[in-house]
């Protein structure tokens, strides 16, 4: 590991996971190339130095980019492929917590130099998660989110860089004088399951840096939810504590933690023994001439059974596409799931969703005045041509029934 201050222009400069597809039509990833990973905490006015961060390889990638979970990592019931950015975030903090809680060995471990980075070289291609830390560097407490970084990863020209720099989101504040609190709670969300297959009982634990702090048991009784009062804040050396948070997770299930302010999520998805089945969501639209009026972003329900089992937002970003991978292809009692998929329609708009084969088909057409039609219309002529050879044929059997008469 070493550290440099600048990369060359093939370099990304990366704060989140490259949204999927990875690659691109015809490209390919070079999966024997070796890559680099360089970390930069702090601003560039304000670098942190001898900040403490841990490099974990999760996944192996083939050259078409999808991932496959490696070493201890292949053990967690996650999902790596096809996700959103909100997903991937997700999946970093799922991934960091069971990691520093089952005491996985880091690929590498360094602290940041003056300039406020290090390099991880020599690295294969793959996904990594560089997990969340927290740590008191000249007199305040400085912490950092777990995140994933793909190598290679994509630039905005859409081209593969293999050597990436990234920056994670961290905070820094004083180290208070006086102890503080923070008040933490948990809702437990089920997703692809009907209730009555819900299991009796799930049991939570709360990690204080990494170790079991509390455990709690959820149940339908508890509204699969629980609260902590009064945790500490900050650690006697004034470092901030980081809370996280794992479960047991039951079999047949993945699992992905969320967080938003002081209420972790904590989402189970029913993965049965089952063939396993993939949806994916085109856009279409009909507004020559009004393209202005599109909105930014349009969204989907993914119905199965008549239930929302997910939703999601088409935009340019995602190129009006999102493939759903992975879904169960029979629900519990062994029957085939219906998949089907609904619009928000956008306002100002008509909705016209179909389905091929594995696709559903999104057509929004524009409800005000369409631009009229310009240039000649072909479709007469073909009608015209034929009327007139009748009326041809017509009179030429008349002037020979005059003549025979």
């Amino acid at each position: 590991m070493r550290n440099k201050s600048i990369f060359p222009a093939l370099v990304c400069l990366l704060l989140v996971l490259s949204l999927l597809p990875l690659t691109a039509a015809g490209q390919t990833v070079d999966v024997g190339k070796v890559c680099a990973l360089t970390v930069n905490v702090g601003d560039a006015d304000a670098p942190v130095a001898g900040f403490p961060l841990r490099l974990y390889y999760v996944a192996s990638l083939d050259e078409q980019g999808k991932f496959t979970p490696a070493g201890d990592f292949a053990r967690y019931p996650v999902s790596l492929n096809g996700l959103t950015t909100q997903q991937y975030t997700d999946l970093a903090r799922t991934l960091d917590a069971y990691a520093r809680q089952d005491q996985l060995t880091p690929l590498a471990q360094a602290q940041t130099r003056a300039t406020g980075s290090v390099t991880f070289e020599n690295l294969n291609t793959g996904l990594y998660l560089v997990g969340g830390s927290s740590a008191v560097i000249d007199g305040k407490s400085v912490q950092t989110d777990p995140f994933l970084v793909s190598l290679p990863s994509r630039t905005a020209d859409g081209t593969l860089a293999y050597q990436v720099i990234t920056q994670p989101k961290h905070i820094t504040t004083q180290v208070p004088q006086e102890p503080e609190t923070v008040d933490l709670r948990v809702l437990k969300l089920w997703q692809g399951i009907l209730e009555e297959f819900l299991p009796e009982s799930l049991q939570v634990h709360l990690l204080k840096d990494g170790a079991v702090y509390d455990t709690v048991t959820l149940t339908k009784e508890t509204g699969w939810r629980h609260s902590w009062k009064a945790l500490p804040k900050y650690a006697q050396d004034g470092h901030r504590i980081q809370w996280q948070l794992t479960e047991d997770v039951p079999e047949h299930y993945l699992v992905s933690l969320g967080q938003e302010g002081d209420a972790f999520l904590l989402t189970n998805t029913y993965q049965p023994d089952t063939d396993l089945v993939t949806r994916r969501v085109q856009k279409r639209w009909d507004d020559v001439g009004h393209t202005a009026k599109r909105p930014a972003s349009i969204t989907v329900e993914l119905l199965c059974n008549g239930l929302v089992y997910d939703t999601q937002k088409l935009s340019q970003e995602n190129s009006w596409q999102y493939s759903w991978e992975n879904l169960p292809a029979k629900d519990q009692k062994g029957e085939e799931n219906r998949w089907n998929l609904r619009e928000i329609e956008p306002q100002g708009y008509t909705s016209k969703v179909w389905q091929e084969e594995d696709t559903f088909l999104v057509l929004n057409s524009y409800k005000g005045t369409k631009l009229p039609q310009t240039g000649q219309l072909w479709w007469p002529v073909p009608l015209l041509t034929v009327g007139g050879l009748a009326l041809v044929a017509l009179g030429l059997g008349l002037k020979k029934r005059q003549r025979h008469g």
